[in-house]
């Protein structure tokens, strides 16, 4: 029973291993449904100081404590007391229980400081804590010598050996900041913006200055930047074109060439990092393109393609209200605000930041307008086109896109070309993505 429990805790933690791996490479959404917490906290500071300090990742940690739980099992039963390199280890599966039970003991309490529960996590725990009262009660004779510690942490150093190159190649939880953090630096480096009047980069007319702007700003990128950008065009490039819908209330250019849509939820952390980054790019690359902000709540009170999480929740709400601002300049600084504050971000605290740029009046009105959930209903519709398992989904001219930050400035400099002569230069992507 131990080796069976071992196993299944390691062949989860694989699991969540493989979606960490693509997540961080920005080729699956960031929120899974019903599991907003998970993303944050694996990109949480806990998370973040394992990987960069051990070199493997929180998951990867789970399938050598996994792998070491299904190892000694099976060597004490085929062992027993006799003579050899793991005699007494039973005393090791003993350790290893216990060492279970103190991860998750740690993980627990990352996770109440930082905020958050990790629900894909759960299996997790239910198995080790299973696994760690079930070695520490059956095997409670069992002692605890030099030789079962010794066995525990051969098999366990081992385990991570083997683990260590694919963990230094699984990006860390900062590489979506970092990326962040490389376009507002872009942004700062960049040209000023061209008269007005003047063709936009990228567009009939305009001056060859683009290969030089995407250039530079490749070069600024450090390695492990360089790879996730390579990854994600090359995913760029396998998705189908769709015809976009027009956009109903676009910032930026229209006219430009290059259209960005976005479907987020109020909610969702990465949606709220998906705005800061756009943030700065329509500061740094103002008339290159346009942004059409899009909703895609993740409850089913009001999404159909979703089950619903209880009572009708701010989600919706949220969505309703950035709808009826879409008329105003300052929409796009109302939806900041709402992401500013959505750990805390209720019915009421709602209200009061729409108060700041709507009538009350008016929105009262547009609320219970049909229109308003028409449009709502219309955008949930429009995402379903391309199969959502998250948010944010972005689309780049029709073609579904990844959210980092890198990869949508550059492809606004190149007019949505990913197969422009300058990424040449990146590193080959890496298979499997």
């Amino acid at each position: 029973m131990l080796a069976v429990l071992g196993g299944a805790a390691a062949g989860w933690a694989v699991f969540l291993w493989f979606q960490l791996l693509r997540a961080r490479s920005g080729l699956e959404p960031f929120c899974a449904f019903g599991a907003d917490d998970c993303a944050r906290l694996w990109d949480g500071a806990f998370a973040g100081a394992v990987h960069r300090v051990s070199g493997v990742p929180v998951a990867g940690w789970g399938v050598a404590w996994g792998v070491a739980a299904l190892v000694l099992p099976l060597l004490a039963r085929r062992q027993g007391g006799g003579q050899g390199l793991f005699r007494h280890a039973e005393g090791a599966v003993r350790l290893v229980g216990l060492a279970g039970l103190a991860g998750v003991a740690a993980l627990l309490a990352a996770s109440t400081w930082e905020g958050g529960f990790c629900s894909n996590c759960a299996l997790t725990y239910v198995l080790t804590v299973a696994y760690g009262a079930l070695a520490l009660g059956r095997l409670k004779a069992s002692p605890w010598t030099e030789h079962g510690v010794f066995a525990a942490t051969l098999v366990t150093v081992a385990s991570y050996a083997l683990l260590l190159y694919p963990g230094l190649r699984t990006p860390r939880g900062d590489a979506g900041s970092a990326g962040q953090r490389a376009v507002a630096e872009a942004a700062q480096t960049l040209p000023p913006p061209p008269a007005p009047g003047t063709p936009a980069p990228g567009t009939p007319g305009a001056t060859a200055t683009t290969e030089e702007e995407l250039r530079r700003f490749l070069d600024t990128l450090p390695p492990e930047l360089k790879q996730i950008l390579s990854d994600v065009l090359e995913q760029f490039r396998r998705q189908p074109v769709l015809p976009p819908e027009p956009p109903r209330a676009p910032i930026g250019n229209p006219s430009a060439g290059v259209l960005i849509t976005e479907f987020t939820d109020v909610k969702c952390s990465h949606c709220a990092d998906l705005h800061q980054t756009m943030a700065y790019i329509l500061n740094a690359l103002p008339g290159r393109f346009a942004l059409d902000a899009r909703h895609y709540p993740l409850d089913g009170a009001c999404n159909p393609r979703l089950p619903a999480r209880g009572p009708e929740t701010v989600r919706c709400l949220a969505a309703r209200v950035q709808i009826c601002a879409e008329g105003d300049p300052r929409r796009f600084e109302l939806s900041g605000e709402l992401f500013a504050h959505q750990r805390e971000l209720d019915e009421r605290l709602t209200y009061a930041i729409a108060a700041k740029y709507l009538p009350q009046m008016a929105l009262d009105a547009c609320l219970a307008d049909p229109a308003t959930e028409a449009k709502l209903q219309a955008d949930v519709e429009y995402a379903g086109r391309y199969d959502p398992r998250g948010t944010p989904l972005v689309l780049v001219n029709g073609r579904q896109a990844s959210p980092y930050g890198p990869f949508l400035f550059a492809i606004i400099l190149t007019g949505g070309d990913p197969d422009h002569p300058a990424f040449a230069d990146l590193p080959p992507p890496r298979t499997g993505g």
